[in-house]
């Protein structure tokens, strides 16, 4: 809904006149909107752990890494109040290896 939203806001500012800029400025908040939200995607299943032998254990450290810092899993509230309500460095690859690693 919001690729339709943010579509028919630009092109209804350009009074119905679509230009290559316009689309290229459309593509670009897509794809930054999307990799975050792909990463946030990414850092729940790190967290979850579904799967891993070691689950349990694993969502122990994950979970102590989390409380001493929040910035770890800052981006897992993008997917409740969206991806541009959270600050960009939430999704740098560091915090999601960080986890990952634990």
């Amino acid at each position: 809904m919001r690729d339709a939203r943010i579509v028919t806001d630009l092109f209804l500012a350009a009074k119905g006149a679509w230009t290559e800029d316009l689309s290229r400025e459309y593509a670009a908040e897509r794809a930054e909107r999307m990799r975050r939200l792909r990463y946030s995607s990414a850092l729940m299943d790190v967290v979850i752990g579904q799967g891993v032998p070691d689950r349990l254990a694993r969502l122990r450290r994950i979970s102590r890494r989390m409380r001493e810092n929040h910035k770890l899993v800052e981006a897992l509230e993008a997917c409740h109040i969206g991806p541009w309500n959270i600050a960009e460095d939430a999704f740098t690859p560091s915090n999601l290896a960080e986890l990952a690693m634990a």
